[in-house]
């Protein structure tokens, strides 16, 4: 299987999954190797669906066993990344953990993570529109367009 993660003319284009886990109102975030501040999750493989990318996802990026809840939106996202078009798909669920009692996370080769306070998260993550899915209810679904200019 192989990441859905290609090439299409100039744009680079792919498919992916992010989770919300959040306890104590804490949220779980990484720290990816470029800097940018996200939720945990990754690009969806080819004959995967989006929970059991979302399960091994996490489970690559922080060794912990999830059940994965309600996909709580759908982020067109749009944006540069090295001064090339990027378009993803992102899925976004609210995920929990199989064992309540298991929180220790293993760090990843290229990845970090952190607990950061629901309160503090301030625009920290990326894409930006992550910021308001975490601190506003998420009671309906929501199918989110965010589109950044290059300058």
């Amino acid at each position: 299987m192989s990441d859905i993660r290609v090439m299409i003319e100039d744009t680079k284009f792919d498919v992916r999954v992010s989770g919300i886990l959040e306890i104590n109102n804490q949220i779980l975030v990484t720290n990816e190797c470029d800097g940018v501040k996200t939720l945990p999750g990754g690009a969806i493989k080819t004959k995967e669906t989006t929970e059991a990318a979302m399960i091994r996802e996490f489970y690559e990026e922080t060794h912990l066993k999830i059940k994965v809840g309600r996909l709580v939106a759908c982020v067109e996202n749009l944006f540069y990344y090295d001064e090339l078009p990027y378009q993803q798909i992102n899925f976004v669920y609210e995920v929990s953990l199989l064992d309540s009692e298991e929180s220790d996370i293993e760090w990843h080769d290229t990845v970090t993570t952190e607990w950061i306070d629901k309160s503090n998260i301030n625009n920290q993550l990326q894409p930006s529109v992550l910021n308001k899915l975490i601190v506003e209810e998420r009671e309906n679904f929501q199918h989110i367009v965010h589109e950044e200019r290059m300058e």
